[in-house]
């Protein structure tokens, strides 16, 4: 009857075409995600890229079912829902709560049953050396470790080590470090949505954040990523803080704060550089609203290089710093330049990056951000910049699918920045996406470690890769 009565003019059997197109249109933008969703997984199957692809046509049946389902109920699916948050949502304690116990359950499911990643028996190897010869040693040894040492700093080795004193080397345990900061970033993304637009933004973009297929997978993997992600999103969060401050208040105790944030970040991995001129043009854009933040800013640059600098120092004495530093610009100018960087240019855009992302969002993405761009709005800018330079700065340098992560929960707020005012069919979008993202998580897990209670150990990693025959993933 409602929809009947929304339908209808003075007269009830005329029928304007603005108004079914009104209604109609949520349901045929979920039915073009749920199709494209439906074609990758057929080609995904058809090129048996995937190490469990046998299960691609299950996992096919589940998604058409289950996306159908959810497309005939989104009005039942869209009423309880919104009920269920109008009665929680009033409460920042409560949904703090769920955001972050949502992604922690999510995570330790994951790290408990998904097949080893390619590095973590790099990270793996790391954390034993701390673990039986100590800090000391370790920090001498550092630039014999393979791969680590020749691309990452040591904060995440090292975190590693120390956990693997008490509880000895096991993956699962290694593997929490990440899930932990993976549910904390989820529950930062509420609070940015909440600071830029309201606490409903938030909360689904916290939810559409547990959407994104690769966030993810490697919310469940021992290594760097989650890390530099955490304190990517950490630091945005601070700096949306800034902005929204009109009043002039201690420069000092802010600009510590976001140092050190971008600090530890440097530290867990260098592409936390992308952080400094996205915050510097979100603090220069405010200028004139706000002076203090400009002040603020450089106390945290000059915090963040002073730790990154005692790093690099203290590496230099090993030649671990200029190996870095040439490393990291031997590849991201030949993969600028080069036939090779072209071609992986051209495969990240059209299929890795896409399938990172998850397929599904597609139609989610270039709509909201069509929408962001005409929009234009202060918080709107602070998302597109966020997005924009992340997006041009690694596709210009290093086009891997990891190195975008960061991003992420940036394309979760825009999205939820423009499905808010479709309140009725914001609830059944998201749980579409929920539901395609864990259907697609499924081809990833260890269902032997799943009997097993998940008990995965070194090995289990083993088993897979070792540090001799493993690729060298970036």
């Amino acid at each position: 009857m409602a929809e009947t009565s929304e339908l209808t003019l003075n007269q009830p059997w005329t029928v304007r075409s603005s108004d079914v197109w009104r209604l109609s249109w949520p349901r045929l933008l979920m039915g073009g995600m749920l199709l494209l969703q439906v074609v990758w997984l057929c080609i995904r199957w058809l090129s048996h890229q995937d190490p469990n692809w046998q299960r691609i046509p299950i996992v096919v049946c589940a998604t058409v079912l289950f996306g159908i389902l959810c497309i005939v109920a989104s009005n039942w699916v869209g009423r309880r829902c919104s009920q269920f948050v109008e009665r929680w949502v009033n409460s920042d304690g409560r949904v703090i709560a769920i955001c972050w116990l949502g992604g922690l359950a999510l995570g330790v499911f994951y790290a408990s049953t998904q097949v080893p990643f390619t590095d973590e028996a790099f990270f793996l190897e790391a954390a034993e050396v701390l673990r039986t010869q100590g800090l000391a040693a370790f920090f001498s040894n550092y630039h014999q470790l393979p791969v680590i040492a020749r691309l990452h700093p040591p904060l995440i080795p090292v975190i590693h080590g120390v956990l693997a004193i008490p509880f000895g080397l096991d993956l699962f345990t290694l593997r929490l470090v990440s899930v932990s900061l993976a549910a904390t970033t989820v529950l930062i993304t509420y609070l940015i949505g909440r600071e830029l637009y309201d606490k409903k933004i938030g909360l689904m973009a916290a939810l559409l954040l547990l959407s994104f297929r690769y966030f993810v997978h490697l919310a469940g993997v021992a290594n760097n990523d989650m890390a530099v992600t955490f304190c990517f999103t950490l630091a945005m969060y601070l700096v949306v803080k800034l902005r929204m401050h009109r009043v002039r208040t201690n420069t000092l105790t802010p600009g510590l704060a976001l140092g050190a944030t971008i600090g530890l970040g440097l530290l867990s991995k260098y592409t936390m550089l992308m952080i400094y001129p996205i915050a510097g043009a979100v603090i220069v854009w405010t200028r004139r609203k706000c002076a203090w933040p400009m002040r603020t800013f450089l106390i945290a640059f000059a915090v963040s290089i002073g730790m990154l600098a005692a790093w690099l120092v203290y590496a230099n004495q090993f030649e671990l710093a200029p190996n870095h530093v040439w490393h990291v610009g031997d590849f991201a100018t030949g993969t600028a330049s080069s036939s090779y960087g072209q071609m992986l240019r051209v495969r990240t855009a059209t299929i890795s990056l896409p399938s990172a992302i998850g397929v599904y969002h597609l139609p989610l993405l270039f709509v909201a951000g069509f929408v962001l761009i005409r929009r234009k709005s202060h918080s709107d800018i602070v998302l597109l910049c966020w997005i924009g330079i992340v997006l041009l700065t690694v596709f210009s340098t290093v086009p891997v699918n990891r190195y975008f992560l960061p991003m992420f929960p940036a394309l979760a707020l825009m999205v939820a920045a423009w499905i808010r005012q479709f309140d009725k069919f914001a609830y059944p979008l998201i749980a579409l996406v929920l539901l395609n993202c864990g259907l697609s998580q499924s081809l990833f897990l260890d269902l032997p470690a799943i009997s097993d209670a998940g008990q995965l150990n070194t090995d289990s990693v083993s088993r897979t890769a070792t540090p001799d025959s493993m690729p060298q993933s970036r």
